[in-house]
């Protein structure tokens, strides 16, 4: 069946006789798997700038890690009492991707992140083609998607006995016109997360454990870079070091760009 789908996909771009939507292929999560793939390949990298550097903490493979598209990261803020409704709950955090070392649990809805016992690298990827960043749910209008998932990465690093990782980080990735939103600012702005995190767990959990959370969170917050990176940035950095593969990238993320109406 895999030829199939490969004759499917090859009729995208023939606009009378595609038989699927091209969004679903030149989209967001496609495009970041493209980059992934090719920083896996790479041993060496021409690395010129600070740019350069935040681009490669936020791709780069490290000691055998792994990268997966779409993984579920556990939130600290569960239903505190099964088949009660908790209107202070929230589900878990389905981020872009994720690079570190890890395990996957399938489950029926949901693909879990374990990071495993010895991990030493933790990044999550948020990416979007043109939508603004997810603000926060009607319980809490201000604790925000780039919030949500720093309290499911602190959650997630808490199960693990050495849980202060050499590399860890939060970047979202974007076209330069759609990161001058000012969502981008904003949500990753790390003062204001870190006083939205305090405000989500206060109402949460009995004293003592909320007093462990946030002891823990700021511990670990002040180890995880976040920042906003442009594809243009990422693929300009790709280019650099792998001329051919840089080129293709290019013109997928064209067609990316033309078919989410970014560009005529």
């Amino acid at each position: 069946m895999l030829k199939e789908i490969t004759t499917i996909i090859e009729t995208v771009d023939d606009s009378k006789n595609r038989i699927i939507s091209p969004k679903l292929i030149y989209n967001d999560k496609f495009l970041l798997s493209l980059i992934l793939k090719w920083f896996v390949r790479q041993s060496h990298l021409i690395v010129n700038s600070d740019l350069d550097r935040k681009i490669c903490k936020a791709c780069q493979l490290i000691d055998g890690s792994r990268f997966y598209i779409n993984a579920t990261i556990e939130t600290p803020f569960k239903v505190r009492k099964k088949g009660e409704k908790d209107v202070l709950a929230e589900a878990s955090a389905t981020v872009s991707g994720a690079v570190g070392h890890f395990s996957i649990r399938y489950g029926k809805k949901k693909e879990k992140l374990i990071l495993l016992p010895d991990a030493g690298q933790f990044v999550i990827l948020e990416t979007t083609m043109i939508k603004p960043l997810k603000k926060g749910g009607k319980n809490m209008r201000k604790y925000h998607q780039i919030a949500k998932d720093i309290g499911c990465m602190v959650h997630t690093l808490s199960q693990i006995e050495n849980k202060f990782l050499d590399y860890l980080g939060l970047y979202v990735f974007a076209p330069e016109t759609v990161l001058q939103l000012e969502t981008f600012k904003t949500y990753t702005y790390k003062p204001s997360i870190e006083e939205l995190m305090v405000k989500r767990v206060e109402p949460y959990g009995d004293d003592e454990d909320k007093l462990l959370f946030i002891d823990l969170f700021r511990r670990l917050f002040q180890r995880i870079d976040i920042d906003c990176i442009s594809f243009e940035d990422i693929i300009r950095f790709i280019k650099k070091n792998d001329a051919e593969y840089g080129d293709n990238l290019l013109s997928f993320y064209d067609k990316c760009l033309r078919y989410h109406g970014l560009i005529a």
